[in-house]
C-alpha cells in the first residue's frame, strides 16, 4: 500500500497484478472522512474498472421488513454464508533452489461444495496463465462440514509459480 504525505491511500494490491489507483481530486467528504472521487482499477496493466463518487446524501432509516426472510427462503433451507477468502501458494513441479520464479495468480469462488467456479487467471497474457487455470481447477477444495452449521463458501486466490524462462 502506497499513503500520500497527508495519510491518504494512494494505491493497493491485494493479488499480484491486480491494482487499484485512488485519486482524491475534488474529493467528497463524509464527516472526518475523505472518500476517493475515482479508483480505477487495473488487472495485468489494462483498466477493468473505473469507480466514480458523484454525490453523497445520507441514507434514509432501512424498513425492518426488507431483513425478514419470504416464505420461499424459508423453504430453501440454511442460507449458504460467506466465509474468509483463502490465499494458497504452489510450485509447478519441481522447482530448483537457484532458479528465478514467476507467479500466476488464479482467483476463483468455492461453493460450499467445494467446487471451483469461475476460475481465471489475473495474468492471462502469461504464456503459463492456461496451466494454472488448469492447475488450480483440479485442486480439491472440499472440507468436512461441521454438524450443524451453515453451508459456507469463499473466494479463492492461488498463487502458481512457474521457472522463469
Amino acid at each position: 500500500m502506497y499513503r500520500s504525505a497527508i495519510g491518504l491511500l494512494q494505491m493497493q494490491s491485494q493479488v499480484p497484478g491486480r491494482y487499484y489507483a485512488y485519486d482524491y481530486a475534488n474529493a467528497p467528504k463524509l464527516d472526518a472522512y475523505v472518500l476517493p472521487r475515482k479508483v480505477t482499477v487495473t488487472e495485468a496493466g489494462k483498466t477493468v474498472s473505473e469507480i466514480t463518487v458523484d454525490s453523497l446524501k445520507e441514507l434514509p432509516a432501512a424498513d425492518p421488513s426488507l431483513f425478514q426472510p419470504t416464505v420461499e427462503m424459508e423453504e430453501g433451507g440454511a442460507p449458504v454464508a460467506m466465509a474468509g477468502a483463502q490465499k494458497l501458494s504452489r510450485d509447478s513441479g519441481r522447482i530448483p533452489s537457484n532458479a528465478t520464479t514467476r507467479p500466476v495468480c488464479v482467483f476463483g469462488l468455492v461453493t460450499a461444495s467445494g467446487q471451483l467456479v469461475d476460475a481465471h487467471s489475473l495474468q492471462p497474457s502469461d504464456p503459463n496463465s492456461p496451466a494454472a487455470v488448469e492447475a488450480t481447477k483440479q485442486m480439491n477444495f472440499s472440507r468436512p462440514a461441521r454438524v450443524g452449521a451453515r453451508p459456507q463458501q469463499h473466494f479463492v486466490f492461488v498463487i502458481e509459480k512457474f521457472v522463469a524462462q
